[in-house]
């Protein structure tokens, strides 16, 4: 009987399909502090603030780690390495050793551009030479979605000279330039046209709010003394939004939009202003709560924002089928599947059943029997013999032979010479 060490999926065992997903995100900005989803507020002992996790339950404090006991019975694997038999004798026996895990998390970022005497500014803790290193690198793509909306011109409404530096420097054709960038982690492939919305409020009270309610990437004032008019846009699939409105939305009131992010020599009556689109999402300020009455008023203290958008993300899936006809996996390399006896007392694996061996051979010994775990209904009587193992673990090979997935079974699969198996796997390949 002839036993396949591996099988090919045939044309009908393999399907592609597809699935999208857009998870919701309502995203509240205030003072240093961020909740997503109106419920989850960042703990700064356990995360950065401004971030969400790749693996929720990982962070700075988890007792979630990598661990390995040694047990001589078990693979000689170490936290996924394999080990070499010099290495494997230095591990103590039942000590359980752990690892750490890399806390991953993504934040959703704002980035400012001031035009001053004609160019930007670099400013501390505001402005850095990398925010307008970055405005270069935007042009082809900005201008490759001018096929949705003229708003999509480089040129005409972010900065000449390509958005690089001229003798004089960077020049904006805007006094202001808001990049937003929302990462992956959020919104996958990208953002989910006409889903975006952006709301303002100062004191708890809406101050306006903007969407792009035509879903070609242009965001328009939906709330507001200037209902209608354009703030900026959105690219979509890099996530990115760009607001460029620098109108005041309310005169009779003030806050600390400009106030540096990272430690300042004193405080500046320049980073008050009025509440503007291009100050959406300024939040963050090395002054804080704790921060005398007179430092707070420099610090946007007062206003808070809300961004709410869908993602979406396809993901592709393969379904397999995983056919173990009768005769087919029968055997067993595990070396309970043999019947010991006298004979094999003290004697390696190779010794016990190999014969021989080569580059094109393999040969077992004939006298090696297997072990009849059939078992009876009568005691002291012994089931005619049936070839028998237990399936628990189905690997999946590329075309090279590299295992790209394990399936596991939750419960080992009897398998006989009278069984037929087959086995629904589906394998999802996120990108």
């Amino acid at each position: 009987m002839f036993n396949k060490p591996s099988f090919k999926f045939k044309k009908d065992d393999l399907f592609l399909s597809y699935a999208k997903a857009n998870p919701k995100f309502k995203i509240h900005f205030y003072f240093n502090k961020v909740k997503i989803n109106n419920g989850l507020d960042i703990d700064p002992d356990l995360y950065p603030t401004d971030v969400i996790s790749v693996l929720d339950n990982n962070h700075k404090g988890s007792s979630i780690k990598p661990f390995y006991e040694k047990n001589n019975d078990k693979e000689i694997h170490f936290f996924g390495d394999e080990k070499s038999y010099d290495d494997w004798g230095a591990i103590n026996e039942g000590v359980q050793y752990t690892g750490s895990y890399t806390i991953l998390t993504s934040s959703i970022t704002k980035e400012l551009i001031l035009k001053s005497g004609g160019v930007a500014s670099l400013i501390t803790g505001i402005t850095s030479q990398d925010t307008l290193d970055k405005l270069g690198s935007l042009k082809n793509i900005y201008n490759y979605y001018k096929y949705l909306s003229p708003y999509f011109d480089f040129d005409k409404y972010i900065a000449t000279n390509d958005g690089l530096a001229t003798s004089a420097g960077v020049v904006p054709v805007p006094d202001y330039i808001a990049f937003i960038d929302i990462p992956r982690l959020y919104k996958g492939n990208k953002i989910k046209e006409g889903t975006l919305k952006l709301s303002f409020y100062y004191t708890g009270s809406l101050v306006a709010e903007a969407a792009d309610i035509k879903k070609d990437g242009v965001i328009y004032e939906t709330t507001g003394s200037n209902s209608g008019s354009v703030i900026g846009t959105v690219l979509y699939p890099e996530g990115l939004i760009v607001l460029t409105a620098s109108y005041s939305l309310n005169n009779s009131v003030q806050d600390g939009y400009l106030s540096p992010k990272t430690s300042y020599g004193s405080l500046s009556a320049t980073w008050i202003d009025n509440p503007k689109w291009i100050h959406f999402m300024s939040y963050q300020s090395y002054i804080t709560k704790t921060s005398s009455a007179t430092s707070q008023s420099y610090a946007p203290a007062s206003s808070s924002y809300t961004l709410e958008f869908k993602g979406e993300t396809v993901v592709p899936t393969y379904t397999m089928f995983c056919h173990a006809n009768k005769n087919d996996l029968i055997w067993s390399n595990n070396p309970t599947f043999i019947e010991k006896n006298l004979n094999f007392a003290g004697k390696t694996y190779e010794k016990i059943y190999v014969l021989s061996s080569g580059s094109n051979h393999y040969e077992e010994r004939d006298e090696v029997s297997i072990k009849n775990i059939v078992s009876s209904s009568f005691n002291n009587y012994s089931e005619s013999f049936s070839p028998t193992t237990f399936i628990s673990k189905i690997g999946v090979y590329d075309e090279e032979g590299d295992l790209i997935a394990v399936a596991n079974l939750a419960t080992p699969v009897k398998k006989t010479t009278k069984q037929d198996y087959t086995f629904k796997l589906k394998l999802d390949l996120w990108t």
